[in-house]
Order: C-alpha cells, then sequence, then structure tokens
C-alpha cells in the first residue's frame, strides 16, 4: 500500500528578458544546471538542493567543471537576490521521489541569475 505523501506541484519562473550571454555577463560565479535532489522545509522555507552539473564563470566565460555542486538557503530571503531572469524558458520530463515512491512532473524553467547565494 502507498501512503499519500505531501507534495508541491510544478513551480517556475516565468521567463525575463535577459539572454544567457547577459546573465553570464559577471566578473566571477557559479553556474549549476539541473537537479539531482533537495528538499524544503515547508514550515521554515529553508531549503537544500543537489545540481547535476557545476561550472566556474570567469569573466563571462565558462572556466571549468566544479564537482559535487549544491544550494541552500531560504526561499523568500532568496528570492530578493534576484537580479536576471532568462529569456530560455525550457520544460522537460523528470520524477518527484519521496517515501519510496516516484512520480512523474515537469522540471525545467528560464537561466536565473542569483547575486547572493550559499554553494557548497
Amino acid at each position: 500500500m502507498n501512503v499519500p505523501q505531501v507534495r508541491m506541484s510544478n513551480t517556475f519562473f516565468e521567463e525575463g528578458d535577459f539572454s544567457r550571454d547577459e546573465i553570464f555577463d559577471v566578473k566571477s560565479a557559479i553556474y549549476l544546471k539541473g537537479g539531482k535532489a533537495g528538499q524544503v522545509s515547508p514550515k521554515t522555507g529553508t531549503f537544500t538542493f543537489a545540481s547535476q552539473y557545476g561550472f566556474a564563470i570567469e569573466n563571462g566565460e565558462i572556466a571549468g567543471m566544479i564537482k559535487n555542486a549544491s544550494i541552500s538557503g531560504n526561499i523568500l530571503k532568496d528570492l530578493n537576490f534576484v537580479d536576471a531572469v532568462g529569456k530560455d524558458l525550457e520544460f522537460h520530463p523528470g520524477t518527484c521521489g519521496k517515501g519510496g515512491q516516484g512520480v512523474p512532473v515537469t522540471t525545467g524553467g528560464p537561466h536565473i541569475r542569483i547575486s547572493r547565494l550559499a554553494v557548497g
């Protein structure tokens, strides 16, 4: 028997006005791509997400791969640091795994630049 699980519906950023080149136009940054695991506390808004891929950005160019990168923070606080949203909205099929159950979901969104965020 499968016990019912509380799950969030699909949520994403609406596309913005920035090209990928404009978003990458920074002196130094970390570019994370794809999610492979994550969790959010609905009570506090704290989150942790691991990325599938990570890259260093130096002077607007990809400078090298970063292994095992993740982000963490507080949703409502960290949304204040979004300073660019791309016009390249895309969606992909995914799976939400919780409690041993897998449910089909949609993943994706545009490129987003956050000027301040904890990366580990």
